[in-house]
């Protein structure tokens, strides 16, 4: 939804995998169907929506969590205000890391996408807007980390240490592509080791 604008007709292209979601329809994936996806992921992957880094754009990171993996995307605003996707990514949560807390996972998904993306989140010159749905991680990011008392959350900001961001709360409902990239990851980190 973030990135629909930059794709030109759109609802037509999905209108193969929108018939799905008509009630009373079978849902059967079938040619037509992998075929409209596989045009949109090229889209999507392309000079429409994807922007090469700039270092004199500030980043915005938006992150998410679920019980299933992270989602992040991270953009940066042209001169006209519009996002443009910078990167994006998810990573399934190991086994451990599923009995985390809803606190600690949303931490955990901020964490994953600095360092997954250093080359561009280091030693930015404004500050990294991290947007999430999590309105408890906007207070915990105004602690000094040596604060904290619970030591995940501890040594997840101590982590974040080298990197100025400042933590936003944005309603769920406006974080879609980071929410739908932690509902369906990438790829399960524990089945690459």
């Amino acid at each position: 939804q973030q990135l629909a604008s930059f794709i030109p007709h759109l609802s037509e292209l999905l209108a193969p995998i929108n018939a799905l979601l008509c009630k009373n329809v079978a849902f059967q994936w079938l040619e037509p169907q992998q075929t409209a996806f596989e045009k949109v992921k090229e889209l999507l992957c392309g000079p429409l929506v994807l922007k090469p880094y700039r270092l004199d754009l500030p980043l915005e990171c938006h992150t998410d969590a679920s019980r299933t993996a992270l989602g992040w995307v991270l953009l940066q605003r042209e001169d006209n205000g519009q996002p443009r996707l910078v990167t994006c990514g998810s990573k399934a949560l190991t086994s451990a890391e599923k009995n985390y807390s809803t606190i600690e996972l949303e931490t955990l998904a901020i964490v994953t996408c600095l360092h997954k993306n250093k080359y561009f989140t280091l030693g930015t010159r404004d500050p990294i807007k991290v947007y999430c749905d999590h309105k408890p991680l906007s207070a915990l990011w105004r602690k000094n980390w040596t604060d904290i008392d619970n030591p995940r959350l501890r040594r997840f900001r101590e982590k974040t240490s080298q990197f100025e961001i400042e933590v936003i709360h944005v309603p769920g409902i406006l974080n879609k592509t980071a929410d739908a990239l932690s509902r369906l990851p990438i790829a399960n980190q524990e089945t690459l080791n």
